[in-house]
Parts: structure tokens; sequence; C-alpha cells
């Protein structure tokens, strides 16, 4: 089972099926499909399909998805609002480059505020230390700067050879590896710890 991380004043619990309908809708947000999906719609049966994708993989693998919810307080989350984002871990498409891709959407409304980076953070310490994973990747589109920025906060780095031609032009990738790349202290964030 995977585990529920408290970060700042949001919290990351594993996904559950019922939530494919609210991530659906989520996802479907023009400005969130721009890069996660390539700016495709995301129908319902899209949405429980990769809900339940991640839920096999938390049974089979120990990572997967975690929703990114505001909480009210220490312990407590707003259950009438819905989510934020999510966060996942998924089997790389590219497993030379890492084992793992680290993958998050945010609501638009929450741009800009650190949320993406904190939820991130504990997600690939979480894959470098208890997971024990060599390595986490990345991918983003060439022109998604804003994500770009967090794997630079995550500590990653580029790496230029793995790099692929997607529908909205070059894919960029990235990599954290465990005990490596990140200055000290920068996967870990303060306050953040698993449940």
């Amino acid at each position: 089972m995977l585990p529920t991380f408290e970060v700042d004043a949001h919290r990351l619990r594993p996904v559950r099926a019922e939530d494919a309908e609210a991530l659906g809708r989520h996802w479907d947000h023009l400005d969130v499909r721009r890069f996660l999906f390539d700016g495709c719609e995301v129908s319902a049966a899209d949405a429980q399909a990769l809900v339940a994708e991640c839920i096999a993989d938390a049974e089979r693998a120990c990572y997967g998805m975690w929703v990114i919810e505001q909480r009210r307080s220490v312990g407590t989350t707003c259950p009438d609002r819905p989510p934020l984002g999510m966060c996942a871990l998924r089997a790389s498409s590219q497993p030379s480059v890492a084992p793992v891709e680290v993958i998050y959407s945010l609501a638009p409304s929450h741009w800009g505020r650190g949320v993406a980076t904190t939820a991130a953070q504990a997600v690939v310490a979480y894959a470098l230390g208890p997971l024990e994973l060599p390595s986490v990747g990345a991918v983003v589109d060439e022109g998604n700067v804003a994500s770009a920025a967090v794997l630079r906060r995550l500590g990653m780095v580029r790496v230029p050879g793995a790099d692929e031609v997607g529908p909205l032009g070059p894919l960029l990738w990235w990599r954290r590896t465990a005990g490596g790349d990140a200055r000290p202290g920068e996967v870990s964030p303060p306050g953040s710890r698993p449940r």
C-alpha cells in the first residue's frame, strides 16, 4: 500500500477508483491536458483506465498515483473540494534513463505556488528512499517551461541523449539519481512526512 504524505498545506494520498471522475474533469481542463495529454480530450473511460492502471501499479510495484488535496489543518482534508491535482510514479517509457518517471498535474488556479514542486519532492524522495530505486526520470515537452523549472528544483539534470520527438515537438528527458544529481536537501522538503 502506498503511503500518504502531508506536505505543507496539502496531503498526497493514494488514488482510489472513485477519484477517476474528478481527475478526469481535472485532466480534461484545456490548460492541464495541453502538455500532459498532448492537447487531446480526456474521456471518462480514459480517466478510469489510467486510475485503474495506477492502482494496479501500487499493488504490484509499490508505486502509483497520489491525489493532491488541500488540508484544513493537520490530519484533515476538505472533502467537499475537488482534488488540486495528482502526482504519480509510472514505469518509465525509457528504462535506460530511469526505471520510473514522475508525472504530475495541477489545477491552473494553484500554479505558481510551489504545490507541484513540494508534491513531486515527496514522491521522488519516496522513490529514491524507501523504494530504493536507483533513479527517477521525467519527460517534458520543450515548451513546458514551468514543468522544466519544477524538475530543476527537484535536482534533476537533463539527459539530452534520451530526447525524443512527440506530437507537440521535442520531448526533453530529465533524471535524478539516488545519491546524486541534486544538491543536499533538495529532494526531501521540510514538513514532508509519510504516514
